[in-house]
């Protein structure tokens, strides 16, 4: 069990700097790479007793880099729902909605 989790943080690139995405191939990888080994976590890990606190750790270590991933904010919320951790889930879409506007509004402007 752990080298399949080392195999698969090794294949992420934790050198990556949150920037804003542009739908690359490599963002999209790694955005992959990230949900994978979290949908490991989620899989495994739930014989443990702090194993939502894992999964959460987890989805926190991808935000570092994947900062501006709608989709990493909404599977993180969606988690904390799924566990009835609603205020934390507030909280992060919360957190996720103020760190994307700015790039929300100007593809809103792009679009009109």
């Amino acid at each position: 069990m752990f080298f399949l989790t080392e195999n698969l943080g090794q294949a992420i690139d934790k050198t990556v700097i949150a920037k804003p995405q542009h739908g690359s191939e490599k963002e999209l990888l790694q955005l992959s790479k990230w949900m994978a080994l979290i949908n490991w976590e989620k899989a495994t890990m739930n014989q443990l007793e702090n194993y939502h606190q894992r999964v959460i750790y987890s989805y926190r270590q991808c935000l570092c880099y994947l900062r501006f991933s709608p989709e990493v904010w909404f599977s993180f919320a969606q988690y904390l729902i799924d566990i009835n951790r609603k205020e934390e889930a507030i909280a992060v879409y919360n957190e996720g909605t103020q760190i994307l506007a700015d790039r929300l509004t100007r593809v809103a402007v792009l679009w009109s």
